[in-house]
């Protein structure tokens, strides 16, 4: 026996053996019992009449917290869970999580045991929290530890161009900024726009492509972008690829054997086009080609997307119910999946605000735990990237972007699109105050759409130029916060096809793009000249004016204005600074011509002074003959935004203290929002 035993009584040796045991026993499974072979959290803090211990000592912000009672009957006597009265707190105050939970809810366990669940609050302070339990006068406690995953912080910020298509790119013709008009057109306007990045969907499911499960992917796009990451690769940008996870696209649900999710539709439970997250299969075919792009070194990115429950998600409804321990009726386990779902959904749709917010909080958790069991199944360890939903931070879909870190994305595209300007307006102003310094790599992104990138308020503002103003709102929102690591712009299939419009080219979204690829190196300190379009006469003749802010000189800058619709470039549409030194302003004047000047033109300008994404820059204005507002009428009333019913099912309660009025901002109807998928 150790020295130290020997001084110790036999009643302290048992007490303190006791109290070990304890401390390691296994963690309650389902129904509160406990499965063979669980491990421990936290030595008590104190022992007595009552030992608290947790499952673990250390959780993540996507983790439920596990609080552990063991009560000595020969001194406490007998207890219920009634009788149990628990809270946790941080730095001595009561702390409220999700679904205005305060006082935990104990369940017996075992002879004298009991636990309760606590889940981890949205966005917590991070650092110690306690668990302070009492009972028949006794009280007992432990502190455990509420923590975040440390992500790697980029040089410098990382700017995307995206390309979301099943399109057969080697048999069309592309428009190009460039010297190439077939597939490699799509590198000359990457490079064009300074990317620093490409990435492309890579696994596609689609029903019109007859997939099988031995060969569930669309076999073009996996022969076409190693090509496409090559040809990247040559001119210095990185290339990545996602997966479609658990969306199939198009409108047909795929003819396999998947087990799919389910939605409440006019009364009947349907299965969805959505995979359930809980199959197998699917989860055995991502996890496959998650490994092929993490072993293919044409990769220097891996991602998800449709990394979410989908559209109700309501098959989940009893792992919902036995993670979080939901109180349901008594016969809950005897009852079908079908009459488990009518309860859910029954008392989602009946407004019950704390199962609501427990529902979206869980699924975010299980999009988190999926992530993260994805992630290493296939042994990634490139940077990961994954999409979230813009609306209502993600939640009103199950993901939140924290969670998501935890889990092991690098990067979080958040979707800042589907949205008209009332409805952008709004979301924008609840990203930035969610996050708190250098807590994530948000890459926020706007995706070119003609019908949603409207600005009722300033008519005459085009579609490309409401893109640029959407993304400069980002910048100076996420910015401040620390979390803004990059951009992304949305994607080549609509700019050059499907959504750019006839009024306007993808040139005109491209130099948007790129303009705000711009304010936000000029922001973070990555390139040393700023680029101004000043005066625009007609013709047009346009004035740029560019300022080094570096230290060194810039020598060779060629500036040149942008070949957007409408506009004809001619010998005058460009020139050369043959230097700027450290602090010199130069304004040089450029002329173009126009076949319609009526229309409102996109003026692109541009200045480049080496071969690398980050040696140009690029600015954005309008020509019209009318003249703009410059911003809301002060007098529009704004009230908080209506969650949108997209995923049919109750939605989310409006926040209190949401101001009547809000800087004139008139805020719509938000969420509900799918990311189409690209049309063919």
């Amino acid at each position: 026996m150790p020295r130290f035993l020997e001084k110790l009584s036999h009643a302290a040796v048992a007490a303190l053996v006791a109290a070990l045991l304890i401390s390691c026993g296994p963690r309650p499974g389902k129904g509160g019992k406990t499965p063979a072979g669980g491990t421990g959290g936290k030595p008590p803090v104190a022992a007595g009449p009552l030992v608290v211990t947790t499952d673990k000592a250390s959780y993540f912000r996507y983790d439920v917290v596990e609080v552990r009672v063991k009560a000595d009957a020969a001194k406490i006597g007998a207890l219920a869970p009634a009788d149990l009265a628990g809270v946790v707190t941080r730095d001595g105050k009561p702390v409220t999580t999700v679904g205005k939970m305060r006082a935990l809810k104990f369940r017996a366990t075992g002879a004298g045991a009991f636990a309760a669940r606590w889940p981890v609050p949205w966005n917590p302070p991070l650092g110690k929290y306690r668990a302070d339990v009492k009972a028949k006068g006794a009280a007992a406690s432990c502190d455990f530890e509420i923590t975040g995953r440390k992500v790697a912080r980029p040089a410098r910020p990382l700017c995307v161009v995206t390309l979301e298509s099943d399109g057969q790119w080697e048999r069309l013709g592309v428009d190009s900024p460039g010297p190439n008009h077939n597939w490699k057109a799509l590198v000359d306007w990457a490079q064009f726009m300074g990317a620093d990045a490409f990435f492309s969907l890579t696994g596609i499911t689609k029903a019109m492509y007859g997939p099988t499960m031995e060969n569930p992917w669309y076999g073009y796009n996996l022969k076409f972008e190693p090509k496409l990451a090559d040809e990247c690769h040559a001119r210095g940008i990185k290339f990545g690829g996602w997966i479609g996870t658990f969306l199939p696209y198009g409108k047909t649900q795929v003819p396999l054997p998947y087990e799919f999710s389910r939605n409440l539709v006019d009364k009947q439970f349907f299965y969805t086009l959505h995979i359930s997250l809980n199959d197998a299969q699917r989860r055995k075919q991502v996890v496959d080609l998650a490994r092929r792009l993490q072993n293919d070194p044409r990769y220097d990115f891996v991602g998800f997307d449709y990394i979410r429950t989908g559209f109700g998600g309501y098959e989940l409804a009893d792992e919902f119910v036995n993670d979080l321990w939901i109180d349901v009726p008594a016969d809950w386990e005897s009852r079908s999946l079908d009459d488990q779902m009518w309860w859910l959904v029954g008392r989602l749709r009946a407004r019950d605000e704390a199962l609501i917010e427990q529902w979206q909080w869980w699924r975010a958790r299980k999009v988190a735990l999926t992530v993260k069991e994805l992630k290493e199944a296939a042994g990634i360890t490139k940077p990961l990237f994954a999409f979230t939903l813009g609306w209502e931070m993600g939640h009103q879909h199950g993901q939140d972007i924290l969670m998501m870190n935890d889990a092991g994305v690098d990067y979080n595209m958040v979707m800042l699109y589907e949205a008209t300007k009332d409805e952008y307006d709004y979301l924008i102003k609840r990203w930035p105050t969610y996050l708190s310094q250098g807590q994530v790599n948000a890459l926020p992104g706007i995706s070119v759409d003609r019908f949603l990138l409207q600005n009722k308020w300033n008519p005459d503002v085009n579609q490309p130029y409401e893109m640029y103003d959407r993304y400069v709102a980002a910048v100076n929102g996420f910015y401040g916060r620390g979390n803004l690591e990059g951009l992304f712009w949305h994607d080549f299939e609509r700019a050059l096809y499907s959504r750019c419009g006839e009024e306007f080219r993808c040139m005109d979204y491209a130099v948007a793009g790129a303009a705000a690829f711009t304010r936000l190196r000029e922001r973070s300190g990555a390139i040393p000249v700023k680029i101004k379009i000043g005066r625009i006469l007609g013709g047009p003749t346009v004035d740029v004016t560019l300022v080094n802010t570096g230290k060194t000189p810039v020598k060779n800058v060629e500036v040149a204005l942008a070949r957007t619709h409408g506009v004809v470039l001619g010998s005058r549409s460009k020139t050369t600074v043959a230097s700027l030194a450290p602090g010199e302003k130069k304004t040089v004047t450029l002329m173009a011509g126009s076949w319609d000047v009526e229309r409102r033109h996109i003026i692109g300008a541009y200045a480049v002074w080496g071969a690398r994404p980050e040696d140009r820059a690029h600015d954005v204005a309008i020509a019209t003959l009318y003249k703009l507002p410059k911003k809301k009428p002060a007098e529009t009333a704004g009230t908080a935004a209506t969650p949108g019913t997209g995923d049919k099912e109750a939605p989310a309660p409006k926040e209190k203290g949401t101001p009547k009025k809000d800087a004139g901002v008139k805020k719509g109807k938000g969420g509900g929002h799918e990311k189409p998928p690209a049309p063919k």
